[in-house]
């Protein structure tokens, strides 16, 4: 696939990724509440793209707005020029 552009004339950089991880826990509190150490591990592994309702995947553009790849568009569409 080549370069692609959203319908709002936005480069697409990429899919939209569901994928687990852990946000790691400091401490427990006693109301049962905890504090983050502000560490991550993400499981790259277990990446899936997103799809939509009519089983399309979804992309994202370099603003970080999604899109259905229906929707892509192989030049800037003449209106965000």
């Amino acid at each position: 696939m080549s370069v692609r552009y959203s319908p709002r004339g936005r480069l697409i950089i990429g899919t939209l990724e569901i994928l687990k991880g852990v946000a790691r826990i400091k401490d427990f509190n006693a109301d049962g509440t905890f504090k983050y150490t502000g560490d991550n591990d993400v499981y790259y592994s277990t990446s899936t793209t997103v799809k939509n309702k009519k089983g399309e995947r979804m992309f994202l553009d370099q603003d970080g707005v999604s899109c259905p790849e229906s929707k892509l568009r192989k030049t800037v569409p003449r209106n965000q020029r």
